[in-house]
């Protein structure tokens, strides 16, 4: 990320409402089993404009989700997950603009696997499960077993869209960010 300015701020804009929506749709929302999209428009914004922006992005979305659509007491500890999801999939998944480029289909998979299974263990299996089980009371262990079903379901389904999404975005970047981006 060179810098910030209007344009990547409109589009981080655009994300974080797309976000707040997707919040709102949650197919499921059990109180230890949560499925959601809104892990979409952090990718878009890891693989457009770095880990920092996605951090940035993914703690607007859960902060306003929050206030917006609560589901509960708010926890700064979920806040922080989803500035974590922002970094790791900014760090798998950004690509410097002007830099040497090793496309290919292997390489992009390798990278989408690297950026779900990282966020899968760290997050969703680690910092969630823990929030869940400070704010509930309720032992980590048993918490993880049952978190496995949500890791079993989303895995797949965000392999599959980031999958989509950076052959996508790659072909539409010249046309969404200027040169100088």
């Amino acid at each position: 990320m060179k810098r910030l300015n209007v344009r990547m701020l409109a589009y981080l804009g655009m994300l974080a409402a797309m976000g707040v929506v997707l919040a709102a749709l949650r197919p499921v929302n059990l109180w230890n089993l949560r499925i959601s999209f809104t892990f979409v428009p952090i990718a878009v914004a890891a693989i457009l404009f770095g880990p920092l922006p996605a951090a940035l992005l993914g703690a607007l979305i859960d902060v306003l989700g929050a206030l917006l659509f609560p589901s509960g007491v708010f926890f700064p500890g979920y806040t922080l997950t989803a500035m974590v999801q922002g970094l790791i999939y900014g760090l798998f998944l950004y690509e410097q603009p002007g830099a040497p480029r090793a496309r290919g289909t292997r390489r992009d998979l390798l990278r989408v696997l690297g950026a779900v299974l990282v966020y899968t263990l760290v997050c969703s299996l680690g910092l969630n499960t823990l929030w869940i089980s400070i704010t509930s009371g309720s032992p980590f262990l048993p918490l993880l077993s049952t978190r496995l079903v949500q890791a079993a379901v989303m895995t797949p389904v965000q392999l599959a869209v980031i999958g989509i999404l950076i052959p996508t975005l790659r072909r539409l970047r010249g046309k969404l960010l200027p040169k100088e981006h």
